[in-house]
């Protein structure tokens, strides 16, 4: 695909955060300033072979107890399996998508630049859904964009939108690159009503990845800031049952920002505030 401008995004929770409208970039682009040039991209890593050039394509005699046996490499084999059974027309064929996209989209992945793959999980509900992975990674390594900055296959680890039955009802941060230990109590001061408090605690499960927002989307990148710490939340709710159809809801959250918050931008406090009514038939 052609080679992006600085990926922009903004989650919800950004504007909590005191960031507005202003865009972050992504995680892995290799851009630090939205709107400035990419930064150098780094030298991709590589296994040390002490000089060794391992043969990508070629058919050798292997000696084995049970006699000769031919062999060849995965690229080759690869190779020959996909020139047989799944050039562009064939694909076409299955898929119903047009040979000349195939080829389009394998050559703009393939030379302009980091190529990268988000992979999310509803790639997972399909029946053939882990060749779905498998055909993104060996994309990948065909096109050099395994181990390059910029490059590869991203996973999406939040199962599921909903945030605030997890890391707090502020749904500043969201089920990514996170950890966060809470406690709270919940009392009945009466046989209709409940009290509930809880806290949480945030921090950046790896330093090198963004902060995420309630939606999944990238809300500070991580080349933002070098701290771990993202901030803490204090939840108080008050439920109470009028009747058999009537329940009322009523809550505070305030969520504290962390040295990483800090040192990303923007980083002023949060107060939520909601009211909520639920009538059962």
């Amino acid at each position: 695909m052609p080679k992006l401008l600085p990926a922009l995004a903004q989650a919800n929770a950004a504007r909590a955060c005191g960031t507005g409208s202003a865009p972050v970039a992504a995680p892995a682009t290799g851009f630090t300033n939205p709107f400035g040039p990419p930064a150098p991209e780094k030298e991709p890593e590589f296994l040390s072979l002490n000089g060794v050039m391992p043969a990508v394509e070629g058919e050798w005699t292997v000696e084995t107890v049970d006699g000769p046996v031919a062999v060849t490499t995965v690229f080759a084999f690869v190779k020959k399996e996909m020139l047989a059974n799944y050039s562009p027309e064939q694909v076409a064929e299955i898929t119903g998508v047009s040979a000349g996209v195939t080829r389009y989209v394998a050559r703009q992945f393939a030379t302009r630049g980091p190529g990268m793959i988000f992979a999310g999980y509803r790639a997972n509900k399909w029946l053939n859904g882990d060749l779905i992975l498998r055909s993104w990674l060996l994309m990948c390594a065909l096109t050099g964009n395994t181990g390059r900055e910029g490059g590869g296959v991203q996973t999406f680890n939040q199962l599921y939108p909903l945030a605030h039955a997890f890391l707090g009802i502020a749904d500043v941060i969201g089920r990514q690159n996170v950890i966060s230990p809470s406690l709270g109590v919940i009392v009945k001061p009466m046989s209709r009503t409940k009290l509930g408090v809880r806290g949480y605690a945030f921090w950046r499960a790896s330093t090198d990845d963004a902060v995420y927002g309630a939606s999944g989307a990238p809300m500070r990148a991580g080349s933002a800031g070098s701290a771990s710490e993202v901030g803490s939340e204090i939840d108080v709710w008050l439920d109470h049952r009028f009747d058999r159809h009537w329940t009322g809801l009523a809550g505070y959250s305030h969520f504290f920002a962390g040295e990483f918050i800090e040192q990303s931008g923007a980083h002023q406090d949060i107060d939520f505030y909601f009211v909520q009514a639920q009538y059962t038939f």
